[in-house]
């Protein structure tokens, strides 16, 4: 709108002695960003260092989008009509406009930027023992992508330009291992990190497909990221002030209890589930699934009987990082929620709400909470319809080749497969040239002619028959269905000839 841009027109493309003043200055610390190389809205940096104590001071430094963007602007009325980023195959459709998520409040090396800072002291047990929140301003000395940092984590290869930061990603990784460590003992759970990845050429047209799992830098950024989060929620929840939580409620007994059954069913053994409502039951489940080469099938059974996450002013927890409360702090550029807590923090920073206050500003964050759970469900749907566009697009240059798949899941009607790197399509019953029969219950179909069974997690060659981009969906059929029609044409003609 002409509002928007107006007030676009009056940010300024760099930082001011005006803004700096009353912040914590950082400049001068060691600070930097860790993301993918294409990434150009960078919201978090973080800083490292070990306290004379023995102890680690970690520095999660977080975009001050809320000092730009005020509540009651055009701009933040547009930010919750859209509710977060949607990233579609090579593009993002964003929350905020470029000139801000890439420009003033991205945390781009080599300029000042203003941020909100979230410091904690954490022990050699990677449990925090102290903490504060502070508005601040940094300098971040090195945008580094999450490539260059694993061949330092991993494999103790320093790439060129990494050579000052080489001990303070050590230090870092090591610290945000043993916080994991932490989170894994109180009942964290793991799922499959398996994630697809797509690589297009200039043109930009797909070029790959392939499969990467989360490594050393990945895991560094999530671990400190959620620290950050759980410090801030934490600090809220016991000051008792209206705020919006994340949570992630416990499984719905009946239903998780199903899915166990049904992997049981499969041949794979898993102990009498006691309590489901302790995230260590639970993850003793994953534990002793995760070895297998179908954990990825697997444990997307055990997560689909999982509540979904969401926002709500009211804490119930989070399960799956069996925290007693959780937020979004970490990422203001393209999240609604992020961007509301920060404005939480310079609202209690000014004043402390009364009674009539407290209960105006319970129903705005409540709008707020449901809006972005709304929003978040829209963009998740969106994204998975442009990754099914994008894997169309791509198996089309493939059709009746063959490939190897695995059963993901068997209906009344088709057999959904995957392929090694993570293409969906499916097998229509109504394509198969030999009688079946579908037994709902344990989710198998039998080859009456052959006496062969195909279950969730069978293995099977197939052929690609068609990508269509109309009906959104990748045909496969099995490759001896040729064989099957010549067995057809012998029978006819021993038929004829029993007929002479």
């Amino acid at each position: 709108s002409k509002e928007y841009l107006d007030e676009l027109a009056a940010i300024p493309d760099k930082v001011t002695d005006e803004d700096i003043k009353g912040r914590l200055d950082l400049r001068n610390d060691v600070i930097f960003t860790i993301d993918s190389e294409s990434t150009k809205d960078m919201d978090d940096a973080i800083s490292i260092k070990v306290l004379d104590n023995g102890n680690y001071q970690l520095g999660v430094h977080i975009a001050n989008v809320s000092h730009y963007i005020k509540k009651g602007s055009a701009i933040y009325e547009d930010a919750i009509k859209r509710g977060n980023s949607a990233y579609f195959a090579n593009s993002v459709i964003p929350m905020l406009h470029f000139d801000i998520s890439n420009g003033i409040c991205s945390l781009n090396e080599d300029v000042d930027r203003l941020t909100k800072s979230c410091i904690m002291e954490i022990n050699k047990k990677g449990k925090v023992v102290n903490y504060y929140i502070t508005d601040s301003v940094i300098h971040s000395k090195k945008k580094m992508t999450y490539s260059n940092v694993n061949k330092i984590l991993e494999e103790n290869i320093i790439p060129n330009g990494y050579e000052p930061f080489e001990k303070d990603l050590k230090t870092a990784y090591e610290l945000t291992s043993k916080i994991n460590k932490n989170k894994v003992s109180q009942g964290k759970l793991d799922f499959d990190s398996s994630e697809q990845e797509i690589i297009y050429d200039e043109k930009e047209n797909i070029k790959e497909i392939y499969v990467t799992k989360a490594h050393a830098a990945n895991d560094l950024i999530e671990t400190a990221m959620i620290e950050a989060n759980c410090t801030i929620a934490r600090d809220f929840y016991y000051k008792r002030l209206p705020f919006i939580y994340r949570n992630h409620n416990l499984p719905d007994v009946e239903r998780f209890v199903s899915s166990i059954k049904f992997i049981t069913s499969l041949g794979f053994k898993i102990d009498k589930i006691k309590d489901v409502k302790d995230p260590h039951v639970i993850q003793k489940i994953l534990n002793s699934l995760m070895n297998k080469k179908e954990f990825p099938i697997l444990s997307s059974y055990i997560l689909r009987a999982m509540e979904k996450a969401g926002y709500d002013i009211n804490n119930t927890g989070h399960c799956g990082l069996a925290e007693n409360c959780y937020t979004h702090f970490t990422s203001p550029i393209r999240r609604l929620c992020d961007l509301v807590v920060h404005m939480l923090i310079d609202y209690y920073e000014e004043k402390i709400p009364n009674e009539e206050e407290i209960e105006k500003l319970e129903s705005v964050l409540q709008s707020v909470a449901i809006q972005a759970s709304i929003k978040e469900r829209d963009e998740i749907r969106a994204e998975a319809q442009s990754k099914n566009l994008s894997d169309i697009w791509y198996m089309q240059n493939f059709i009746n080749q063959q490939f190897s798949v695995y059963v993901t899941d068997i209906n009344e009607s088709v057999i959904r497969v995957k392929t090694d790197n993570l293409v969906e399509g499916i097998i229509p019953y109504k394509e198969l040239n030999w009688h079946y029969y579908f037994d709902p219950k344990t989710k198998q179909i039998k080859n009456l002619e052959n006496g062969k069974i195909i279950k969730v997690t069978s293995n099977l060659n197939v052929t690609l028959v068609d990508a269509n981009e109309d009906e959104r969906e990748i045909f496969f059929n099995f490759p001896f269905i040729l064989k099957r029609e010549k067995q057809l044409e012998r029978q006819r003609k021993r038929e004829s000839m029993y007929k002479m």
